[in-house]
């Protein structure tokens, strides 16, 4: 299916933005990977499978794109113009916004100002770029962007989606971002928000949020991006497998079923609203250990608590990883609450391939 058509508006400093939407129900505003975007070129099947659960908006910033491409100033403060224009345009009274890396700074400072506006806040692998900025990936990638933008382009498209795809969606990422922006611009952004805290204030945000990692990120690992949930009031994390950086590379199904699980929990009818039933709503997980108390005559007492502590430990992490709570634990039973089924089902998975591990380890 092709691209949608475009559509623009305009900020209140004079620039044209460039958006795209399709689907229908609840919106969702998927904010631009700043500093590079060129939605045209970016859209595809996994954007169409979205959109058969919610009406999916995604803009080209300011810069980039089919925007205006010759802009000044670019602070958050400027760049949060560009995601206003687009909700004011389709006068949406509320949205869930999805912030995708960097971006995630600026979706998260929205919510903060607009509670009203922001039915839930997804942030992608989110996290500070002076945390980055000391990565070795990003030491790599600040002297190719000085030196060779194209060599530039096609590392970023690697770490984005992933080196072991074909070489050939390599070279494709590595294509649209030369087409995104110019070598100046990239520099002048990412010079910019070197300036700025990107994720500051999260803790005053009372919006529901949902911040989805991956295990094996580099870009952005999985330890830096639980930090920034539990800077949040009301946050929860979750990792999927994999390592590409973005939500549209690798196993895109898993993110779909996220998405649609979260965003399942909001009235397609009156957006304004929430279904009653879905602030109630919790998937449960149960957990037991089958015949402990012949295992504990067998193994008697030292062994038997070292194995529970291994078992404790295996849970516990699994529960805290895939955005639940433990509930309550009646000697080695396990209750746990989860606010999307799939987290709940994940976590049972995690647990039972953990538990294996540590089994075969013993042995």
């Amino acid at each position: 299916m092709d691209a949608p058509p475009i559509q623009y508006c305009r900020t209140v400093d004079g620039v044209n933005i460039a958006y795209l939407e399709r689907g229908n129900g609840h919106p969702l505003i998927m904010l631009p990977n700043h500093p590079y975007s060129h939605v045209q070129l970016e859209w595809g099947p996994w954007y169409d499978e979205l959109a058969e659960s919610c009406r999916v908006i995604r803009y080209d910033g300011r810069g980039n794109g089919s925007s205006d491409r010759e802009v000044g100033d670019l602070s958050i403060a400027t760049l949060l113009r560009d995601l206003e224009a687009v909700i004011e345009a389709l006068e949406l009274p509320r949205a869930a916004l999805m912030g995708i890396s960097v971006s995630s700074g600026i979706a998260a400072r929205y919510a903060a100002l607009h509670p009203e506006r922001v039915s839930r806040l997804i942030l992608w692998s989110p996290i500070a770029l002076e945390d980055q900025i000391r990565q070795p990936y990003f030491n790599a990638l600040a002297a190719a962007l000085q030196d060779d933008y194209e060599l530039y382009a096609h590392m970023v498209g690697g770490i984005g989606y992933g080196w072991d795809e074909a070489e050939a969606m390599v070279n494709w990422v590595g294509d649209v971002l030369t087409q995104a922006a110019s070598p100046a611009f990239v520099r002048s952004a990412l010079g910019a928000m070197q300036h700025e805290s990107l994720l500051d204030g999260l803790s005053t945000i009372e919006t529901p949020t949902l911040v989805i990692g991956r295990r094996d990120n580099p870009f952005a690992p999985p330890d830096a991006v639980r930090r920034v949930a539990s800077e949040f009031r009301n946050a929860e994390f979750v990792a999927l497998d994999g390592r590409a950086h973005m939500p549209d590379a690798g196993d895109t199904d898993a993110v779909l079923r996220v998405l649609r699980d979260l965003l399942d929990g909001i009235d397609i009818a009156s957006p304004g609203v929430e279904r009653a039933t879905a602030v109630a709503f919790r998937t449960i997980l149960f957990t037991d250990v089958v015949a402990s108390t012949p295992l504990l005559a067998q193994l008697k007492d030292e062994r038997m608590r070292a194995i529970m502590r291994d078992h404790d430990a295996v849970l516990q992490a699994a529960v805290d990883e895939h955005g639940g709570r433990v509930v309550k634990t009646i000697g080695d039973a396990f209750m746990a609450e989860f606010s999307v089924p799939s987290f709940g089902i994940e976590a049972a998975i995690a647990i039972q391939r953990a538990r294996h591990v540590s089994a075969v380890r013993r042995l």
